[in-house]
């Protein structure tokens, strides 16, 4: 008799843990019964997967709302489903940038994270995020580019390590 095992990945918000790294059938001769060892994988926490946003803008710092840098990392964590504790922002204001020949306010973006980016998903978040920016700094969507990397745990470091040990 066979059975089928179906594995799956437990989220609860928190951690998601890789349960199988190997499943091996053991055939017994005698009663032709089969035997399912399960190696377990170290659990990978979830909430320890950073994003980082930066922008560079033409915009001086002085027309930066106060609260832009809480707001936008409250932002960026509820887009992508992380902890607001690994959220960096960095606004880099005051640059020399030109768009289209022009120095009307423009900005060029980077959102980084491990995990929690791809193809639709970048739609979405590119849709909340030149919203914000737009209502909050008043840089038209068109005049602004937003680069999606998703980083690879093991590139990169944290409290000493990388993210591929944690």
């Amino acid at each position: 008799m066979f059975y089928y095992i179906l594995l799956t990945l437990l989220n609860h918000g928190i951690c998601v843990y890789f349960l199988i790294s190997c499943i091996f059938l053991i055939k017994s001769c005698e009663d032709r019964s089969y035997c399912v060892a399960l190696y377990f994988i170290k659990p990978i926490n979830q909430s320890k997967t950073m994003p980082t946003f930066v922008i560079n803008t033409n915009i001086s710092k002085d027309k930066i709302p106060e609260d832009f840098l809480k707001n936008t990392a409250k932002l960026v964590a509820e887009v992508l489903k992380k902890p607001i504790s690994y959220v960096v922002v960095h606004v880099n204001p005051d640059q020399m940038m030109s768009w289209g020949g022009t120095s009307d306010p423009c900005a060029v973006g980077t959102l980084g994270s491990i995990g929690s980016l791809g193809t639709s998903l970048n739609v979405k978040i590119s849709k909340v995020l030149f919203d914000h920016v737009k209502d909050n700094l008043g840089i038209n969507p068109d005049r602004m580019y937003i680069t999606y990397v998703d980083l690879e745990r093991a590139n990169v470091g944290y409290m000493g390590t990388t993210f591929a040990d944690m």
